[in-house]
Parts: structure tokens; sequence; C-alpha cells
């Protein structure tokens, strides 16, 4: 009985269905259709607006992903780039190094090994600098070191692999250096705890200028003769003082060694 009354509601739907379909075409329903449709035009109009709004919505998304994506890409690019360039500009200052360190050797005919800082002092007190070179290389205490050929230095330790270097103006450290004026004037250049170079116990009688050159004086072991130390600043003596004082100033800045070479045949100079 159920059954009957389920195929008899189905059996109704679908002549209503044809029939409706029937009216359509034949244009019957025509202005009811034109009614329907003006009751659910704002309807039908937010509903375009809304699928509009999602669509624009995930559309402006999947954009500023795709942006963000590219943009996450050109700066791995430009990061690897600026590493690619700065590996090739230290290169290039090695290479230029090494290259006026080999014409220094071959014109002075000394023989020398270039090293790299990898360490320094990191406070006021001391001044030195760690190289990547040491006794396996040939380098013993004393010997003379220098960047861009001036003497910035002077073995202090060494190990197997690596080395102390005591630079000039440190307060520990003593070279024996000579200034090119009339006299030839020799002395002790000395460090005034990293904030410059000096010159003490110079007889009043000797005349000494600024901008006279001062080289090493060949009197000290392990350091040979003529080596750009710098230039004269300024001279300080007194009336009826029996020696005076004199300021260096080296080209060299000491805070921006990189490389340096070690002069490694200052002691066969010397011993033979």
């Amino acid at each position: 009985m159920e059954q009957k009354k389920i195929s008899k509601i189905a059996f109704i739907i679908f002549v209503i269905i044809i029939l409706i379909v029937i009216l359509h075409y034949t244009k019957v329903l025509r202005p009811l259709e034109s009614v329907v449709a003006a009751a659910f035009k704002p309807v039908q109009t937010k509903i375009f607006d809304a699928s509009q709004f999602l669509n624009d919505f995930y559309q402006d998304r999947k954009t500023k992903g795709n942006l963000q994506e590219e943009n996450e890409k050109l700066q791995a690019e430009l990061i690897k780039m600026q590493i690619t360039e700065s590996r090739l500009k230290e290169l290039e200052e090695q290479n230029d190094f090494l290259r006026k360190q080999l014409e220094f050797f071959n014109e002075n005919q000394i023989r020398g090994v270039a090293a790299n800082v990898i360490g320094k002092s990191q406070d006021n007190y001391q001044n030195f600098i760690i190289i990547d070179k040491g006794e396996k290389h040939g380098i013993k205490e004393g010997l003379a070191v220098t960047d861009k050929d001036v003497v910035i230095g002077k073995i202090d330790k060494a190990s197997k692999y690596t080395s102390k270097v005591l630079l000039v103006n440190d307060s520990f450290s003593k070279l024996a250096v000579s200034i090119q004026n009339s006299d030839n004037s020799i002395g002790v250049l000395s460090g005034e705890y990293g904030l410059g170079l000096k010159i003490d116990l110079i007889p009043q009688t000797e005349e000494i200028a600024e901008g006279d050159y001062v080289i090493t004086s060949g009197l000290e072991q392990g350091i040979p003769r003529s080596l750009l130390v710098g230039q004269i600043d300024n001279v300080l003596y007194t009336e009826g003082e029996l020696f005076k004082t004199a300021f260096v100033r080296s080209p060299i800045d000491f805070n921006k060694i990189n490389f340096v070479s070690v002069l490694l045949n200052s002691y066969d100079q010397t011993d033979n």
C-alpha cells in the first residue's frame, strides 16, 4: 500500500515537471517566469557579487603567494651573488698582495712566506696578530713581519702551524731602527699601547725633521737593514735636555691587517 502511494506521488511530480517544461517552451509561463526572475534578481546579484569577491580574493592570494615565492628566490640568488662577489674580491686582494710581495722578495733577494691573519688581540693592552704559518713553514722567533713591504712586527712565538706576531705599536715591542737624516741617527722604536710609535734617547745634536724616513738598522738579529718602518711625524725636545723623542707615523693601519709576509732568510744574513 505504501509502495503504491510513493509511486503515485512520483508519477504526479513527473507529470508536473513535464507540464512545466511544455508550458515553458510554449511561452505560456513567461509572465510568471518574469515575475519570479524579478523577485530573485537582487538575491542573484548578491550571490554573483559574493562569488566574484571570493574568486578575486583567491586570485589575489594566489598572486601574492607567487610574488612572495619569486621574491624569496630572487633574494636567495642575490645572496649567492654577493657571496661570490665577496670571495672574488678577497681572492683579488690576496693575488695583488702576493704579486707585490714576490716583487719585493725578488728585488731584495729575500726569501719569505705569505700568511693570512687568523686572529687579533681584543684589548688595548696588547697588540698582536695570529697568522696561519708556523715552524712547519720555516718560521721562528724574531723574524721580521711585513705588510705591503712595511715592517709591522716580529715573530713573538711560533708553534707548528701558527705564529704570534707582536706588532711594533705594542708597548713591549722593541725594534732597532735608523732615521734617514744627515746623521743617519739610530735608535730603538717602541710602541705606545697601540696609540703610536716613538724613538727615545736621540741625542739633541742630531737634526731630525718631520717626514724623515725610518728604516730598520740591521743591528738586530733576524731583521735585515733598510726595511721601511714609517716617517717622522713630529719631534719632542726640551732645551737643555740631553735627548729628544721622535714620534713615528706608520703607513699601515694596524686595525686592517689581513695578509702578511714573514722574512725567512733574515737569520741567514746575520748568522753567516
